[in-house]
């Protein structure tokens, strides 16, 4: 017997598993690696560093927000 390995896709994972899975054969094994989850640390962002001078002339922000949720419901 031969060892063969293939590092595949999502978009072709499921279309190669059934023909593997539909071939009515005796020699052949099937033997699947789970799926590594890989967690990445999220860094903070430190937002004191940024100038946003885009919201500096809300008076009152509450106020704001109901002005733009109203313009979304005209659409």
């Amino acid at each position: 017997m031969h060892t063969i390995k293939l590092n595949v896709g999502d978009g072709i994972y499921a279309h190669l598993m059934f023909l593997l899975k539909n071939l009515k054969t005796n020699e052949l094994e099937i033997v699947e690696d789970e799926e590594k989850e890989v967690v990445q640390k999220q860094e903070c962002i430190d937002f004191s560093q940024f100038q946003i001078d885009a919201f500096k002339d809300i008076k009152d922000p509450l106020q704001w927000q109901k002005d733009i949720r109203s313009e979304w419901d005209r659409q």
